[in-house]
């Protein structure tokens, strides 16, 4: 409903008796929009709005902050804005697209603004719109700035922006989930960017990536995880010599919205014994109250073969590996992995797995003084429809 509001909105004539009120101010910038809205292609995907005209009406940042109240505090700097480009954009384009498809026209005649209530720097209007022979309402609710009168919320008796359109987007956030996967669904992406290792420096330790407490001093000493690469490609680099110490990312996203997981690496030097990983990255499906985890891991390791399921029993509990790479595949070369870890988890456990992951950790290891070293770029999780590595090889 919303967006037949803002149509047969721009169609109406002014009738505010103050050209400084929000009634005024809001109706003469909406022709402006009429005119976005009739000239601009629809396209179905949410790229950048490319108009001045809707950031004139609605005052994004209010609109952010109100649709991401609960969390807004905790969020950093960095992330609000990158939340409030997405909402610019998801908003832009549901305006644009469905009036694109919908055929209509505004009428002037068949809009009219009433009872229009001033607080401060706040306001709100009603809206009537005569539609089949009924006028239908809705109130706009708005803020003062420094440019004047904006929306920040639309309002009919059933529906609400903000409540309904956006407030879902906060919801995920307060069950856990990353502002990145939050911001893919928002502009339904392709894919939500786990880490691309990019923006940092070589020799730098990987932002947002950590380990356990009581390693911290064999991290500091033998920085085995840092970012390798030069200006035109950073990565992550693991140089492992009689250690083991894996690299954990808190990440949590939905498996149902973005089934696969994508990731490049290479292995520069393979152990000679088959209980050194010369790479591995692990889902992290589940932790128990102590921290055990609920994972797949997935190895480039030597002495097993391809695709290949690996299961070793602990005193704590059991782990789970499926091979990927091996000694027959090709060293010091980047290779590209794509797998399924729904689907491998049932395989392996025999039922499906929480929808919501926990994180990932990348492990190389080496249990003597052989050095290994592997790197690793560009994990993503995607909904595309792509092979996955062992499907590839059959």
């Amino acid at each position: 409903m919303i967006l037949l509001f803002f149509v047969w909105l721009a169609g109406a004539s002014s009738q505010s008796n103050s050209e400084s009120g929000a009634s005024y101010q809001i109706k003469t910038k909406l022709p402006a929009l009429m005119h976005w809205l009739a000239e601009r292609p629809i396209n179905s995907s949410m790229g950048e709005v490319g108009s001045e005209t809707v950031d004139e009406l609605l005052d994004w940042h209010e609109i952010t902050r109100r649709s991401f109240d609960d969390n807004w505090v905790n969020l950093s700097a960095l992330w609000k804005n990158r939340l409030m480009s997405a909402t610019r954009i998801r908003v832009s384009n549901e305006i644009r697209d469905w009036y694109g498809q919908s055929g209509l026209n505004a009428h002037p005649n068949d809009a009219r603004t009433e009872n229009e209530i001033q607080t401060g720097d706040k306001a709100q209007l009603t809206l009537k719109i005569l539609q089949d022979n009924e006028f239908q309402s809705c109130t706009l609710r708005l803020i003062q700035g420094d440019t004047g009168w904006k929306i920040y919320d639309v309002r009919t008796a059933e529906w609400r922006l903000i409540r309904d359109r956006l407030r879902r987007f906060d919801d995920m956030i307060s069950s856990g989930y990353n502002p990145e996967y939050v911001e893919a669904m928002m502009l339904g992406q392709e894919s939500c960017l786990i880490d691309d290792f990019g923006a940092q420096n070589a020799g730098d330790f990987p932002k947002a990536w950590g380990w356990k407490k009581q390693d911290d001093d064999r991290m500091r000493a033998d920085r085995i995880y840092q970012i390798g690469g030069d200006a035109a490609n950073t990565y992550l680099r693991a140089s492992a010599r009689n250690v083991s110490i894996s690299l954990v990312k808190p990440f949590s996203y939905n498996l149902k919205d973005f089934p696969l997981l994508t990731w490049r690496w290479r292995a520069n030097a393979l152990p000679k014994n088959s209980d050194d990983y010369a790479a591995s990255v692990t889902v992290i499906f589940y932790q128990n109250w102590i921290g055990v985890p609920l994972a797949i891991t997935y190895l480039w390791s030597v002495g097993s073969s391809s695709c290949s399921i690996i299961k070793k029993e602990g005193w704590l509990y059991d782990t789970h590996a499926v091979v990927l790479r091996n000694e027959l595949d090709p060293s010091n070369e980047w290779l590209d992995e794509s797998v399924n870890p729904a689907e491998d988890f049932e395989r392996i456990f025999g039922s499906p797995p929480p929808d919501q992951t926990v994180g990932l950790y990348i492990l190389t290891t080496s249990g003597s003084s052989q050095m290994i070293q592997a790197d690793y770029d560009d994990l993503k999780a995607t909904r595309a429809r792509i092979p996955t590595s062992c499907g590839r090889a059959n």
